[in-house]
């Protein structure tokens, strides 16, 4: 499962996506860290991941995070205030993040699950 392999043709890709490398590097990774990675499952339970790695110990910020995120967020509402925001997403529990990623700065959005719906919305945005 953490090996790199080839994809008969592209319409795998395109049905389940992914380049089937992604656990590949990630273990490389944590390799790279002087730790592993690895996978459990049980059917019909599902999957548990881990990786473990050594990290040294973090220096204090400078800066305070909040405040940085603040003036981010004061930055977003300045620039983007009174936008419409298509978002198109079909990924369900993207669905549920965007929103919240939206929200935090005072920008609405409105969402759609597929690409012809979307394309539907742009048109309707843009008249």
């Amino acid at each position: 499962m953490f090996h790199a392999f080839d994809q008969a043709d592209a319409s795998t890709t395109r049905h389940y996506g992914g380049s089937g490398l992604g656990l590949t590097i990630s273990k490389k990774i944590a390799e790279a860290m002087g730790g592993n990675a690895g996978a459990t499952s049980q059917p019909g339970q599902g999957s548990t991941f881990w990786l473990t790695g050594w990290f040294g110990r973090g220096s204090s910020l400078a800066v305070s995070t909040s405040a940085l995120i603040t003036d981010a967020e004061q930055g977003i509402r300045q620039r983007f205030s009174g936008c419409r925001i298509l978002v198109v997403e079909d990924e369900p529990v993207n669905r549920e993040i965007w929103p919240i990623l939206l929200e935090k700065p005072g920008l609405v959005g409105r969402f759609c699950r597929r690409w012809y719906r979307g394309a539907r919305s742009l048109q309707r945005l843009t008249v």
